[in-house]
């Protein structure tokens, strides 16, 4: 609906002002209007906004980039009191709403995570696969949830942008958070029962290619 993603910038999610300015269709400058609105508003910076800046082709000028929260989204949209603004109050709502079920599920992840963790580490699997067990069981799940070419396009980005392998799950949907959680719930089990990694995945794999597993 709209060309307005938030980014994530240091576990906060955060928005370009000047694509809001655009979806509201604003007809000052973009650099008054933000000024404005937070002067007029009490908005604070590194709380509802953050600035960054960055150097222009001219002269090598520093260029201010407002990064605002979905909080602050909100709020402007509301300020400017037309349908379009409405409409741009309403999507971030909702973007809300996803973040909050995204979390509940990832809280949720974090503890399937450890006790599969403490599975293989019981189970002699780690020593088995000469200290790669978690490394080797995470690709497992990530295959079999179809989730290897995401991962492996994270991955080639991780080193330049300081990223780090279990920042890999808040970047995917609500929906293949789920999976994941679901998957490593159900190599823990087997794992117990004594069942070897190609057992295991040849059990699981047939499960989500079917999608009998959603």
């Amino acid at each position: 609906m709209f060309d307005i993603e938030p980014i994530d910038r240091k576990g906060i999610k955060v928005i370009d002002s000047k694509l809001l300015h655009k979806e509201l269709e604003v007809k000052s400058y973009h650099a008054d209007w933000i000024r404005r609105r937070i002067e007029n508003y009490g908005f604070k910076e590194n709380k509802d906004y953050y600035i960054d800046q960055y150097s222009t082709v001219r002269g090598g000028k520093k260029r201010k980039v407002y990064l605002i929260t979905v909080n602050m989204c909100k709020h402007m949209a509301m300020i400017e009191n037309n349908h379009t603004g409405e409409m741009v109050r309403d999507y971030f709502i909702a973007i809300e709403k996803q973040y909050r079920k995204t979390e509940v599920i990832r809280l949720a992840g974090i503890e399937t995570r450890k006790s599969l963790t403490d599975t293989i580490q019981d189970s002699g699997e780690n020593e088995r696969m000469h200290g790669h067990g978690y490394s080797q069981y995470t690709k497992m799940v990530y295959e079999i949830t179809g989730l290897t070419g995401q991962f492996a396009i994270y991955k080639g980005m991780m080193k330049a942008q300081g990223l780090k392998p279990n920042d890999f799950r808040s970047k995917i949907t609500a929906d293949e958070l789920k999976r994941v959680e679901l998957a490593e719930s159900l190599v823990k089990p087997l794992i117990e029962l004594d069942k070897q990694y190609s057992e295991i995945k040849d059990t699981l794999k047939p499960l989500f290619e079917k999608k009998a597993i959603k």
